[in-house]
């Protein structure tokens, strides 16, 4: 049985989604940002600064996420 569900913002469907600890990091198409969610909740806990690009490869690694997006890469530590 689902535990939580996390609605899309109006347009964009959440994609890959990622698993660090106790957070959910998702990307959605068209925004040049990841939201955070809590794991066991799927309230909203933040969201990334802007991204470049729109193709993201996200990884949790070393208790860090690194996103590849576009010619860059980031390294986001979860909070």
């Amino acid at each position: 049985a689902p535990r939580w569900f996390a609605p899309a913002d109006s347009g964009p469907t959440p994609q890959n989604p990622v698993i660090a600890g106790n957070l959910v990091f998702v990307k959605q198409s068209g925004v040049r940002a990841l939201q955070i969610r809590d794991l066991t909740s799927g309230n909203l806990v933040g969201t990334t600064p802007t991204l470049t690009g729109f193709d993201y490869s996200i990884t949790p690694s070393g208790g860090r996420i690194i996103v590849q997006a576009g010619a860059t890469l980031y390294a986001f530590a979860p909070a």
